[in-house]
């Protein structure tokens, strides 16, 4: 199970706070079955309501990381035809 936790939940994404909020996340998860145990159901709707702001945050955080990216990747590049190439682009 130790192996599954370490594998990173958005691929591709590398992002400190979605790191964070996963920690976060573990750690509302006990409070919310220590909740339960207990019954007391306020405090796990209470604790619900902040990992599902946690999951929103993530999902912030996994849109920007992706605008970032594709930003990078759009960089209009100059190129530089050779000369023969240059010959025939009149032609075409």
């Amino acid at each position: 199970m130790k192996n599954e936790m370490e594998k990173p939940v958005y691929t591709g994404i590398h992002h400190r706070g979605i790191t964070l909020e996963m920690i976060c996340i573990e750690t509302l998860h006990t409070r919310i079955m220590e909740a339960l145990k207990t019954g007391d159901t306020d405090k796990a709707v209470e604790v619900h309501k902040d990992v599902l702001r946690s999951l929103i945050q993530i999902k912030r955080y996994q849109t920007a990381e992706r605008v970032e990216k594709l930003k990078a990747s759009s960089k209009i590049v100059s190129v530089q035809y050779p000369e023969s190439l240059k010959k025939l682009r009149g032609m075409v």
